[in-house]
C-alpha cells in the first residue's frame, strides 16, 4: 500500500432483481451510505441495515486504497 494512500471500507446490501424471461433472477448490489476504517465497522453498518430490509438476500463489503 502506498503510504499516501487510506485504506475505506464500504457496506452493500444484496438484493434479488426482477425474474428474467428464461427463469433466472438477476441479483444486485445497493451501496450504503458511510465509508468505515475496517471491515468491520462495514460489516456492522451492513448487518444493521439488512434487519431494516427484508427483501435483501444478503450483505457484503469492499475495500478500496483511497488516494
Amino acid at each position: 500500500m502506498n503510504t499516501s494512500s487510506k485504506v475505506q471500507w464500504f457496506p452493500f446490501l444484496d438484493l434479488q432483481g426482477e425474474p428474467l424471461p428464461d427463469g433466472a433472477t438477476a441479483s444486485y448490489q445497493e451501496l450504503l451510505p458511510g465509508s468505515f476504517d475496517t471491515s468491520a465497522q462495514a460489516m456492522a453498518a451492513a448487518v444493521a441495515a439488512i434487519d431494516q430490509r427484508p427483501e435483501a438476500i444478503g450483505i457484503s463489503v469492499k475495500r478500496v486504497e483511497v488516494h
